[in-house]
């Protein structure tokens, strides 16, 4: 696993989700503030999520075992 390496051609990389995903929640905690907020997510989220509230290094699948609900 790479994290900036896309297994599949032309496809985003684990690090460019990350990103996305840190810049999306940051957006919405500001827009927010002071609120609460609920979302619905898939396991990928969530773990770019600790990572970027946490501020730790990008992984994928070794914070946490991330099994189906």
């Amino acid at each position: 696993f790479t994290p900036d390496r896309s297994p599949i051609p032309g496809a985003e990389t684990w690090l460019a989700f990350n990103e996305r995903v840190a810049r999306t929640l940051k957006r919405y905690a500001e827009e927010h503030e002071g609120k609460t907020i609920v979302a619905a997510v898939h396991g990928g989220i969530c773990e770019a999520s600790v990572n970027a509230f946490l501020g730790l290094p990008v992984t994928h699948g070794t914070l946490a075992p991330l099994t189906n609900a």
